[in-house]
This record gives structure tokens, C-alpha cells and sequence, in this order.
């Protein structure tokens, strides 16, 4: 160690010295003063006590001289008492005195009072010595006098000790105070010096600490025991904290030898060595060792070991120093990893450090940020003009304007991607980040620290994926659910039609752009997709601000916590106007096909329809001829022939009918529209119709299972479950073609609660090798011209829509197709008396009727009127409204026909409806196929209140009538 350094720890021992000397001489100024203080208190203590047994004195005096009053000897004691006590309680009331001086207030102002007492009993004290009149009643004052100022007194001596325990106190906390600043200055000088420490110090501390009872205290908190070794006789001498550390009870004996086995085996000689040396050499030893306490457990331990000589220079002891640097080794240890994992992290994710000085613009830059830009890192400087002179100059702005968010509190950290210059010439995206990590000591940041990240592949990643994103018009956004911010790509201003600067980046300007018949749907799938419920991907359409409608795909995926609480939620929208569009003219091709397939399947059944609905005309004409030549030859119609005649014509336009009614329910155009029906009423109506025309062909249509009749009921099209039907009995038709007898069986069962139908025929059966392939679209085993192969494909499509089974069983002497359906429950049925329209009168109610067919219209009026009602007739629905508007409020009925010619059924009840007049009941009359009136959603049922259709009987037009009134 060089002269400068040795002057150097001379003056930090010196300096020690002195602050050791100088808290020395304030702790014994401390204590003399403290002690002077409790002198002083001891000695108003003893005059406090004098005081008390001069008033105790006092009034044992009174006492006997109210048994011997007059004798002189006891007043004149009283007298002597008094003055005494009246004397000694100055000490405590005159601020002259030092005494007193020592003294709280709450002690003073007790003694106050007390002096106050003692001079109001002076005139007593007068009258017992000159044997006034009223000597008793003084000596009774006196008596009172003495009992109160004992009990008064005791409790100041009581104030008093108290405040002198306190006193006390304090002294011991400031003393505890002092010495510990003086324990962690020469701890700290201690580590500064880094010498060996010498004895005599060693020593000093060791008797300072046992002095001042704080050795255990520094051994606990810091693990450091000493110890003492007997040269001569080989007694070792531990400090609890040595037995701690080895652990083993306090006071246990031991020696040397027994204090080497706990060391690691290959640490035993080391130490063994560093022992003998300092005895035999003098020679000073400190080091660190592996060791093992009683129980096994692995430690590390720092002994010291010093030797003290007599006067001869012999060594007689050696004294030394025990810590338990266990935990102080797995926290360096901790350190180091954690120092290794951040330097592998740092490498790992390729970052450039940066560090600058806010004081003087210097700024440190790694070897990594060098190379990050080509340069070399002997070669770079640290001035701020290093990293600025690099910065793209479209990007300096930028840079700095973020800086200034950060450093004006605007932001929790600096972030910036930029753009730098490399050594090669080409440009590099950044991504800058950092933190203050320094301030002086008014809080103001002195230091900045940050990263450089080169992410300039994924920039240009971003960028192709920004070009891919704006060319397919898709857009990126984000959710912050709990704060309610919404981010959109640049994109997405663009898709939706919206200025950058106008949107204000939360969840209601997204709301803002939905259009008003989208809004409810929207915003319900968000919240069904927020619930969990299900996953946001959707179709909703805008209104962009120049009132163009688009049509906006989204998807998206949530972020949840552990609760399950939504938090972000990601997500991308996409145009999806002309899919949209391709779509709906798609579902309007197919409604068409459909419809269309339905009619041309009619058309296959014209003949037979045509043959079923001239057979009853044939029989009305016949039986009306014969009528009619009765009446002309004058013969007259028996009642019998009447009736006999009346039920043979009501029967065939029952017929004519039924098979109407058939293809209107097949040809109905409500290709998307579900409801709730009953399946086995739908397949009767279709087997009705065309059963008779089979017949005429030779096929035998038989039907099993439940009855047809009964309730079961599904949720679905009722027109695609009868199209299916008309499928699979066109097939059985044609596959019986050659047999001699052709049969056709359907069967209906329930099982498990599914409805399961089964359509079956005796033709030859589908070959085994296409059965896997029937339901193919176009595939058919039927000659050219004779099948478009589509039929079942259709089939299958509508039991998949309609969550069912559809299957193919086939062998040599049976096909049967087969088809599964979901049912729900029946509707609650209405309950309706019979009787209960014979109770309504129809009296005073008021009829508006349009009827192109003169002898309908004719029909209808003479009806009505024998209902009770007033009726006014028109042949269209324009002579109906002129009438309406001219007093709506006098009319309650509307009955009118669909079809009519200048203005029909519909454009009538549009043109009623759309009026903000009294609004009357509309009853519709038609005999075309095309209207479903079951459809509750079709604007037809909701404008309408009931409907009856032609033919139509007298009963259908009473029960029209009546149920519009009765929902008045």
C-alpha cells in the first residue's frame, strides 16, 4: 500500500477516534446532567416528605389539643409546624429557586394550590394561639387542613416520580440513539478501510458493546459472533450468536478441535493451517469457508482470526470474528443470475442500450446499438448529436415530440419507432424506448435510460401486411373493454367512410355508424359474444355519411381474466358489401328454384289435377241440367230430391276444394319463413291431393303407423317438408313403372321424440353400387330427360336445415326413404264455444266490400245483410277507398277480394293502413295459391285481422266476421 494510501486510513482511524471520543464525552455530559436533575428531584422528594409529616404532625396536634384545649405546649408545636411547613413550601412555588425550576407545570400549578391552602389557614393558626372564641372551629380547620394537604401532596410526589421515571426514559433512548449512530459509523468506516481489523480496535468495540449491553443486538441482526481461544489450555470461549450459528445449545463446552469437525471436510486443514499460523507465526488470518451446523444444513461462514501477545510478544490468545454469510452469498449469487439472465435477455432480444445524461447531454451507448447500425463501437462518442445526426429527418419530430409527452408526464414511458441511417446507407426501423432512472435531490430527472430494438423486418412485414389489409379492405381494431377505448387502423376510417381526426376513439362512435334497422341486432351480438354466450362473427350494415349503405363482416376474439370478466377484445371488419349482395340474389335464385320446382312438380300432376277437378264439375253440371229440365217441364223437386241433389254438388266442389287447397299449400312461396305445424296435417293435405290421381294411374298409396290425424307438431317450412314428401313419392312413382301391381307405403311413427316417416315402393330398388350416392347433387339412375338428379339433393339439404335425418334403405324387393325430424310441443289450443257467436249482435255495424266477380259480390252482400250488417259494395278496391276517405270513422269492416282489376286487394290495404285515419277491421277474400296466411311475420298477416277463402261456405264467412268483432 502506497505512503498516500496508508495517510489516508490513518485519518479515517483518526476521524473515528474522535467521533468515538466526542460521543463518549456528550454521553457522560448526558448523564451528569441527568443525574443532577435526579438529585435535585431526590431532594425535593425528601423536603416533599418532611412537608407531609409536618402536616400529618399538624393534625395528630389538633387531634390531641381538641382533647386538651388550652395546654400551651401542643399550640405552641401547631405554631411551629405551620411556620415550618409554611417555609419549606417556597422551595417549590418561588421561580428563584432551582429546584422549582426543575419542575413540569402540572407539578408547579399543583404546588400552587397548595401553597394557597397553606396560607388560608393562617388565621386559624392566630386564633388557636390567642384562645379566641372560635379555637375549636379552627382547630377542626387545622385538623381538616392536615388530612387534605397529605392526600394532595402524595399525589404531587405521585406526579413528581412519575415525571422523573420519564425523565429517565428519555435519557436511555438518546443514550440507545447515540450509540447506535456511533455502531453503524465505525461499521461503515470499518468496510471503507478494508484493512485487517486491528486487535486493540477489535477489542475497544467488543468492550463498547458489552458496556453498553448492545453486543447481542449487532450479533443477531448482523450473524456475527466472537470468540476467544486460550492458547495454553485450549478453553474456547463462544458468543451466543457462534452457538446459533452452529446450533447448538448456548453454553455447551468446546474446544478447538470440536470447532473444526463443523467446517466442510476439504475445508478442515485450510482452516487448521490458518490456526496454527497465527499462533506459531502471529500471523493474521480472514477468509471464507464451506460448513455444516449440527443439523446438517450447508452454510457459509467468515472467520477471523487475530493474536493477542503478552509482554514478552508471546502469543496467549487468539480473538476472532464468526459470521454466517449464508444468506449474503445467496443473495450474490441471486445477483449474479439475475446480472447473467439480463445479459442473455438483452442478447436474446437483440436490444441496444442507451443511457443519457440529462445534466450535460452525454449519452453512453452499448456495443450492441453500435452494431445495431453498423458502426463501430470504438468509434462512436457520447454526445446526444451521435443518435440525432441519424434520425431520419421525417422522424425527428416525432422522436422529440414523444420525448416531451413522456417528460411532461403525458405518457408512463417514451416509445417511438423511427427510422436511423446504417453505416451501409439503407435505413432501419427502431423501436426507442425508455424511462427517467435517476433525479437530484429536488425530484428533477438526471438520468434516461432506454433500448433500441431493429425491427425493421417486421415493419416491412407490417407494411405488406397494411397493403394486403387496405387492398382487401380489411381493418385491424382493438377494445379496451374497462376504459371503454376503441383503436382502428388506418383502414378502417377508410371502410367505414370516417375522418380520422373526427373519431373520438371509443365504443360509441362505432355505434354511430350502424345503420337503425342493424343497430339492435349488432349491438345484441356484441353483448352475446361479451357474455360468452357465443363467438362475435357477424355481418352488420352502415350508413356511411354520404348515406351509402355497406355491408361490414367482423369477427373478433376476448380477452377475459380469471373471472371471466371481458377485458380487450380484438378483432377485424372487412367489406362484405358485394358478398352480401351475391348472397341475398343467391337466397332470391334459390327462393325461385324452389318455388319453381314446386310448380314444375305441379305441372307433372296437371293432367291428373285437370281429370280430378272435371270429374265433380262434370257431376255439378250434370245434376244442374237435371235441375234445370225439372223446372222447365214443370214437374215439381220433391224435398228429397232437392236435398239428395244439393249434397251431390256440395260434395264435388268439396273435392274441387280439397285438391285447391292442396296445391295452394304446396305452391307457397315462404321459403325461409319457420313456424310451429303439425306435420301429420301437411303430409295429409299433400296426400289427399294427389292419392285419387294415383289411383287413376294404377298406384296404390297405403298409409300406417299413428294416424294422420293426430297432433304432432315441428318447427319448420311446411312447404320444404311437403316438397320433400312429393320428392320421394315422384321417385316411388316412377321406380313402380312395369310392376304389375304398383304400391306405394307410408308409415309414420314417434320415437324417442322424433317424428320418423318412411316412404316405400316395390320397384326393382337402387343398384348397391350408387346407393352412396343418390343424395349427390345432378346424380340419377333415371333415362336422359326423365330426372335432373336434384330432387333428392333438395330433399337432403331441408332435413339438414331442419336439424333431421334423412337415409335410403334398399334391397331387391323394397326403397324406402326415411326421414327423421325433431318435434316440439302443440300449440294451446283455443277453446271456442259454439254458442258463443249466437250471443253477438251484428246490428249497427257498418260494411265496405270490393268484389270483382259480380255474382261474389252479390253473394257476399246478400249474406252479410242476413248477418245484421250494413253493407255498401264496389267491383275494385279504388271505388272502396274514395268511399273510405270520405268518413273513416263510420265505417268498421273492410271485406275485399285479392285480385281486382285498377286497384287490387293489396295496394288497397297498403293505402288504408298507411293513412292516419280511424283504422277498420280488413278481411281478405282470394282463392289464389300464393299467400300464406299461417306466415305470422309476412306483411300480409300482420296488415290483416282474418281472411276466408274461396270456395268458400256460408259458416267461413260468418266466422271471419264474428272473430274480427269479438277482438273489439
Amino acid at each position: 500500500m502506497d505512503k498516500l494510501g496508508r495517510e489516508s486510513i490513518k485519518k479515517k482511524y483518526f476521524s473515528v477516534i474522535l467521533a468515538l471520543i466526542a460521543s463518549i464525552l456528550l454521553g457522560d455530559f448526558l448523564a451528569q446532567y441527568y443525574l443532577l436533575k435526579q438529585n435535585r428531584n431526590s431532594e425535593i422528594v425528601d423536603v416533599a416528605g418532611f412537608q407531609r409529616m409536618l402536616s400529618q404532625r399538624l393534625a395528630k396536634n389538633s387531634v390531641l389539643l381538641q382533647k386538651d384545649p388550652g395546654n400551651k405546649e401542643l399550640i405552641q408545636k401547631i405554631q411551629s409546624d405551620y411556620e415550618s411547613l409554611k417555609r419549606d413550601n417556597t422551595i417549590f412555588t418561588n421561580k428563584k429557586n432551582k429546584e422549582s425550576q426543575l419542575f413540569s407545570e402540572k407539578t408547579s400549578a399543583s404546588l400552587k394550590e397548595l401553597s394557597k391552602d397553606i396560607n388560608s389557614i393562617n388565621q386559624d393558626i392566630e386564633c388557636v394561639v390567642k384562645g379566641c372564641s372560635s379555637s375549636n372551629e379552627s382547630v377542626n380547620n387545622i385538623l381538616g387542613f392536615g388530612d387534605s394537604f397529605v392526600i394532595n401532596m402524595d399525589g404531587v410526589l405521585k406526579t413528581s416520580v412519575k415525571e422523573s421515571k420519564d425523565q429517565i426514559r428519555k435519557f436511555i433512548l438518546i443514550k440507545i440513539l447515540l450509540l447506535l449512530v456511533v455502531v453503524i459509523l465505525i461499521g461503515f468506516e470499518f468496510y471503507k478501510i478494508v484493512l485487517p481489523v486491528n486487535k486493540v480496535l477489535l477489542w475497544k468495540i467488543d468492550e463498547l458493546s458489552k458496556s453498553q449491553g448492545f453486543s447481542k443486538k449487532i450479533e443477531e441482526v448482523a450473524h456475527i459472533g466472537w470468540w476467544e481461544l486460550d492458547v495454553k489450555t485450549g478453553d474456547t470461549v463462544w458468543s451466543d450468536e457462534v452457538y446459533k450459528i452452529h446450533k447448538i445449545p448456548i453454553g455447551s463446552p468446546t474446544n478447538k478441535v470440536k470447532g473444526i469437525e463443523f467446517y466442510a471436510p476439504h475445508e478442515r486443514p485450510r482452516i487448521t493451517k490458518f490456526v496454527e499460523d497465527c499462533i506459531s507465526k502471529k500471523k493474521r488470518y480472514d477468509d471464507e469457508f464451506e460448513f455444516y451446523d449440527s443439523e446438517g444444513s450447508k452454510k457459509w461462514v467468515r472467520a477471523i482470526g487475530e493474536p493477542i501477545l503478552d509482554s514478552d510478544g508471546n502469543v496467549v490468545k487468539l480473538l476472532g470474528i464468526f459470521q454466517d454469510l449464508t444468506q449474503t452469498k445467496s443473495i450474490e449469487k441471486e445477483n449474479r443470475d439475475s446480472k447473467k439472465y439480463l445479459e442473455l435477455a438483452i442478447e436474446g432480444a437483440n436490444l441496444g442500450i442507451w443511457d443519457w445524461y440529462l445534466t450535460d447531454n452525454r449519452v453512453n451507448f452499448d456495443r450492441k446499438w453500435a452494431e445495431m447500425l453498423g458502426i463501430r463501437f470504438e468509434d462512436i462518442g457520447s454526445d446526444l448529436s451521435v443518435w440525432e445526426s441519424r434520425v431520419h429527418p421525417d422522424d425527428i419530430d416525432k422522436c422529440y415530440s414523444d420525448l416531451q409527452s413522456y417528460m411532461k408526464g403525458e405518457t408512463d414511458h417514451y416509445e417511438n419507432i423511427h427510422r436511423m441511417k446504417h453505416a451501409d446507407g439503407r435505413w432501419v426501423y427502431i423501436l426507442d424506448r425508455g424511462k427517467f432512472s435517476d433525479w437530484d435531490d429536488e425530484g428533477r430527472p438526471t438520468r434516461f435510460t432506454g433500448t433500441h430494438l431493429d425491427i425493421t423486418e417486421s415493419q416491412k412485414l407490417q407494411d405488406e401486411q397494411k397493403f394486403i389489409l387496405s387492398s382487401a379492405k380489411v381493418g385491424i381494431w382493438k377494445w379496451d373493454i374497462v376504459n371503454n377505448v376503441l383503436e382502428w387502423d388506418d383502414s378502417l376510417y377508410d371502410l367505414y367512410d370516417v375522418n380520422k381526426n373526427e373519431f373520438d376513439g371509443a365504443y360509441d362512435a362505432w355505434e354511430k355508424t350502424l345503420h337503425p334497422k342493424d343497430k339492435d341486432r349488432a349491438k345484441k351480438d356484441l353483448e352475446e359474444a361479451l357474455l360468452g354466450n357465443k363467438d362475435f362473427d357477424t355481418t352488420f350494415a352502415i350508413l356511411t355519411k354520404n348515406k351509402e349503405i355497406k355491408y361490414i363482416g367482423g369477427r373478433a376474439t376476448i380477452h377475459r381474466e380469471e373471472s371471466g370478466a371481458p377485458v380487450y377484445m380484438y378483432g377485424i371488419n372487412w367489406d362484405k358489401t358485394d358478398e352480401h349482395l351475391a348472397q341475398q340474389e343467391l337466397v332470391e335464385q334459390r327462393k325461385i328454384a324452389f318455388h319453381n320446382s314446386k310448380l314444375a312438380s305441379i305441372g307433372s300432376l296437371a293432367a291428373g289435377v285437370g281429370h280430378e277437378i272435371n270429374n265433380p264439375l262434370a257431376i255439378i253440371r250434370g245434376y244442374m241440367s237435371i235441375i234445370r229440365k225439372m223446372a222447365f217441364e214443370g214437374r215439381g223437386l220433391s224435398k228429397e230430391d232437392i236435398e239428395g241433389f244439393a249434397n251431390k254438388i256440395n260434395m264435388s266442389v268439396d273435392r274441387i276444394a280439397n285438391i285447391v287447397s292442396g296445391l295452394r299449400a304446396f305452391s307457397r312461396s315462404d321459403f325461409d319463413s319457420k313456424t310451429r305445424f303439425n306435420i301429420t296435417e301437411a303430409i295429409e293435405e299433400y296426400i289427399s291431393m294427389i292419392k285419387e290421381i294415383y289411383s287413376k294411374e294404377g298406384i296404390d298409396i297405403t298409409q300406417s303407423g299413428i294416424g294422420f290425424d293426430e297432433d304432432i307438431y315441428i318447427n319448420g317450412n311446411r312447404g320444404k317438408i311437403q316438397q320433400v314428401l312429393m320428392n320421394f313419392l315422384s321417385n316411388a312413382k316412377d321406380a313402380t313403372l312395369g310392376q304389375k301391381k304398383r304400391i306405394i307405403n307410408i308409415i309414420a311413427t314417434v320415437e324417442n321424440g322424433n317424428f320418423k316417416l318412411q316412404v316405400s315402393d316395390n320397384g326393382p330398388g337402387v343398384p348397391e353400387e350408387v346407393v352412396d350416392r343418390v343424395f349427390d347433387p345432378f346424380f340419377t339412375t333415371k333415362d336422359v330427360g326423365q330426372g335432373t338428379g336434384i330432387g333428392l339433393s333438395i330433399s337432403q339439404g331441408i332435413i339438414d336445415e331442419h336439424g333431421g335425418e334423412i337415409k335410403l334403405l334398399s334391397d331387391s324387393e323394397m326403397t324406402t326413404f326415411q326421414i327423421s325430424l325433431p318435434t316440439v310441443k302443440a300449440p294451446r289450443p283455443k277453446i271456442i264455444k259454439e254458442s258463443e257467436g249466437d250471443h253477438i249482435s251484428l246490428e249497427g255495424y257498418s260494411v265496405l266490400l270490393a268484389e270483382d266477380e259480380a255474382d261474389i259480390r252479390a253473394y257476399l252482400e246478400k249474406k252479410l245483410k242476413e248477418l245484421g250488417l250494413k253493407v255498401q259494395t264496389f267491383a275494385n278496391g279504388e271505388g272502396l277507398y274514395s268511399e273510405y276517405i270520405k268518413a273513416p270513422e263510420e265505417y268498421d269492416i273492410i271485406i275485399s277480394d285479392m285480385k281486382m282489376p285498377v286497384m287490387d286487394g293489396v295496394t288497397l290495404l297498403r293505402k288504408i293502413r298507411g293513412q292516419n285515419l280511424k283504422q277498420p277491421k280488413f278481411i281478405v277474400v282470394t282463392g289464389g295459391i300464393e299467400t300464406n296466411f299461417e306466415d305470422k311475420k309476412s306483411e300480409i298477416s300482420q296488415l290483416v285481422d282474418g281472411y276466408f277463402l274461396k270456395p268458400f261456405t256460408d259458416e267461413a264467412i260468418k266466422k271471419a266476421v264474428l272473430s274480427v268483432i269479438k277482438e273489439d
